[in-house]
């Protein structure tokens, strides 16, 4: 919270009072610190707004869903919380692993009995599901805040640029970055990326696609596949392995 947004907070409680409870999770604070902070400026008691939430409730959505009903936040501004987010899940499955490491199964009779492993969701799939998004966009966040410049995960959060778009803009060098952010062109800028991306991929169907036929149409596609490198779909390999065979019962 910026100190802008501190002093309006502070002014609202002096005005109106204390509106939110302040909560807690086994006997932690997960959400009202800065409003404990406004109270005890103002000479406020805010004991009596304290409230204990459900020990066993996912502390992190309890916090996430008490601060961003408060909010209007679009889904490319969630993306960016869940990422955030992502890693309070990161520390949290790695303490569990730590704990669990090494530890014998509670059950000896089953002690030499293989172990049924349940899959554990991963750290992005636990924020998503958290905040509401989807998976895809909290991978654009992370790659936003991981590889994007500082300035660009900041008009994401400010609700300015799509996530997608900014992920897309991540990839370009720093500078780049820098200057289509500043001249507010990261839509524009974004769109020209992907319609570069989806003429490459077509270019290298139709690539692919006259390799297969030159291989086909060869007198002995084995030695010309030893010259040519490409990336075959299913149907194209069938097709040449369906030519290879004929060819081999002609020399039979």
């Amino acid at each position: 919270m910026s100190e802008g947004e501190f002093a309006k907070l502070k002014e609202d409680i002096r005005i109106n009072g204390l509106r939110s409870p302040i909560v807690f999770w086994r006997g932690q604070l997960i959400d009202g610190r800065h409003r404990i902070q406004a109270c005890e400026e103002l000479g406020i008691m805010w004991d009596n707004f304290a409230e204990e939430a459900d020990a066993d409730q996912d502390p992190v959505k309890v916090a996430l869903s008490l601060n961003l009903h408060r909010r209007h936040l679009d889904p490319s501004q969630l993306a960016m919380v869940a990422d955030k987010v992502r890693g309070i899940y990161d520390e949290e499955s790695a303490a569990t692993r730590k704990t669990t490491e090494g530890r014998p199964p509670k059950n000896k009779l089953g002690a030499n009995l293989p172990q049924v492993k349940t899959r554990e969701k991963k750290a992005s799939e636990k924020a998503a599901e958290a905040v509401g998004v989807s998976g895809r966009s909290v991978s654009d966040a992370k790659k936003v805040r991981t590889k994007g410049v500082a300035e660009l995960a900041a008009a994401v959060e400010r609700g300015e640029v799509a996530v997608s778009a900014a992920a897309a803009i991540a990839d370009l060098p720093k500078e780049q970055q820098l200057e289509i952010v500043s001249r507010d062109e990261v839509k524009d800028a974004a769109a020209a990326i992907r319609e570069e991306k989806r003429r490459a991929a077509a270019a290298a169907k139709g690539a692919d696609e006259q390799a297969v036929k030159a291989l086909l149409a060869a007198a002995n596609p084995l030695c010309v596949i030893e010259k040519v490198i490409v990336k075959f779909t299913q149907e194209q390999l069938t097709a040449l392995y369906v030519r290879c065979e004929e060819l081999l019962d002609k020399v039979a």
